[in-house]
C-alpha cells in the first residue's frame, strides 16, 4: 500500500504510532493526535484507534487489532511488545445507515 498525504494517526500510545509508521502504510512524518475530532479526521485516511461512530466521517479507517494478555492491559507497551501482540491491519470504509 502506498502512503497517502491525507493520513492521520489516532492513538494515545507512542509505541503504536511508531509501529504504524514502521509498516510503511503512512509516511514517517504523518501527524499523530491523541484524540480524534471531526475536524482532524473528516475525509482523511485514519490509522489507529477510533470509535465506529467517528469512522463514518473518514475516507478510510485502518484498524490495528491488538490482542493483549491480562498483564499488559493498561500499561504503556514497547514497540517490540506491540509487534508481538499485533494482528493484521484491516482497512474499512464505514457508512452510516439510518433507520
Amino acid at each position: 500500500m502506498t502512503p497517502t498525504n491525507n493520513a492521520i494517526i489516532v492513538t494515545k500510545h507512542t509505541a503504536l504510532a511508531e509501529y504504524i509508521k514502521s509498516t510503511g502504510m503512512v509516511d514517517k512524518d504523518t501527524e499523530v493526535v491523541n484524540v480524534a475530532t471531526l475536524d482532524n479526521i473528516r475525509d482523511k485516511d485514519v490509522y489507529g484507534v477510533l470509535p465506529i461512530r467517528m469512522a463514518q466521517h473518514t475516507r478510510t479507517y485502518t484498524e490495528f487489532p491488538i490482542s493483549l494478555p491480562s498483564w499488559a492491559r493498561n500499561k504503556e507497551l514497547t514497540i517490540d511488545q506491540v509487534k508481538e501482540f499485533m494482528g493484521e491491519p484491516q482497512t474499512y470504509m464505514v457508512v452510516f445507515v439510518p433507520k
